[in-house]
Parts: structure tokens; C-alpha cells; sequence
């Protein structure tokens, strides 16, 4: 299986679970966000069309998990540079690290 293949797959997995809980009506507006990116990387994927930098990240970041990070940064890293996807991962992690005086001043 080439790479975009198993990633188009991995994808269609996260789609689908976003996909059954937006026929429930219970996606956020964020969440609908996700699975928009998401759809669209997929289709770039399927059609051979290069990533953008953050498409290579948000793919980086959906699938990570459920596969072999070394193939899946060989891959990604043809659309993004190690310096970019290193500010976009802090950049991720300051938006979702909690901080506490925001709640004790």
C-alpha cells in the first residue's frame, strides 16, 4: 500500500467517526471545522495534489496516532519544513495548554 493510500484511509476512519456524530446533530461549530480540513486533505491526497503546510500538519495531527510517525513525517515533510512544524506544534500547544491564572489571577 503506498503512503497516500494508507493515509487517505487512516483519514476516512476519523472522518467517519465525525460523520456519525454529525448525523446526530452533535458537532460543534470547531468540529465541523476539523471534518471540513479533513474531507479537503482528503481529496488532495486522492488527487495527487500537493499538501499545504498546514494541511500537512492538521494530517500530521489526525493521524499521527494510528501509524508509523517516522513514514508519515517522511511524507509530510515534503510540503512542510521541520522549523514551520515545529512553530505550528507550539503554536497548538499554547492554544490548548491550560492556564491557571486565567482562573486565579
Amino acid at each position: 500500500m503506498s503512503h497516500p493510500k494508507m493515509f487517505i484511509n487512516l483519514l476516512e476512519y476519523e472522518i467517519q467517526s465525525y460523520q456519525e456524530n454529525r448525523t446526530s446533530g452533535a458537532l460543534t461549530v470547531e468540529e465541523q471545522q476539523e471534518y471540513n480540513r479533513m474531507n479537503n486533505i482528503r481529496n488532495k491526497l486522492i488527487k495527487g495534489k500537493d499538501l499545504t503546510e498546514d494541511d500537512s500538519y492538521d494530517l500530521y495531527s489526525h493521524i499521527s496516532y494510528r501509524c508509523n510517525n517516522e513514514v508519515l513525517e517522511k511524507f509530510i515533510f515534503k510540503f512542510i519544513t521541520k522549523e514551520s512544524f515545529n512553530r505550528k506544534q507550539a503554536e497548538w500547544k499554547k492554544r490548548n495548554t491550560l492556564n491557571l491564572d486565567d482562573f486565579f489571577g
